[in-house]
């Protein structure tokens, strides 16, 4: 990153034809991404609180909204099983996504994941591109756990996570 930003003729240009190819590499990989975050939403159960919700008559609900009855130490057992599949959810959206995560870690080799260093070269081509895919990507998924009112934490570390993925060229 150093000699880059010291030297940007020591890089040969990239042809509008190589970067729409990386660029539809980085699009096939989100779509597989957002897959596994389906897969995630199912079967952390929140795919069932929503739907159980919704039969019930009311809106989309939070993970947390669905109060159910009291347990007998007093706690209520739908918002227990709601808190439990939002956490299973966020995990699963971490290791759905881990790639992007590693990507937005400059400080650090983004081995083994060919699919870190592939979103690295299109932030170094075009980051506001990467963003835009990304941000699509998260919209999704804040939207399954019910919206970002309902996982601010997981919204938060998701945009984090779009602007990461931006060089941090000055910072080596």
């Amino acid at each position: 990153r150093r000699l880059v930003s010291e030297s940007p003729s020591a890089l040969e240009a990239v042809l509008p034809g190589q970067k729409a190819d990386l660029f539809a590499l980085v699009a096939e990989l989100l779509e597989i991404a957002r897959g596994a975050v389906g897969r995630a939403w199912r079967s952390s159960g929140l795919a069932a609180i929503s739907a159980a919700t919704t039969i019930a008559g009311s809106r989309p609900p939070s993970p947390l909204s669905n109060p159910g009855p009291l347990t007998p130490s007093g706690a209520s057992s739908g918002q227990v099983g709601a808190e439990e599949a939002a956490a299973n959810y966020e995990a699963g959206v971490e290791a759905a996504l881990d790639f992007v995560l590693a990507a937005g870690a400059w400080d650090r080799v983004a081995l083994p994941s060919l699919n870190a260093r592939l979103l690295r070269l299109a932030s170094l081509l075009d980051v506001r591109l990467l963003q835009q895919l990304l941000r699509d990507l998260f919209a999704h998924t804040v939207a399954l756990a019910g919206g970002a009112s309902a996982a601010p934490g997981l919204a938060q570390k998701l945009e984090d996570a779009a602007m990461a993925v931006e060089v941090r060229v000055a910072s080596s």
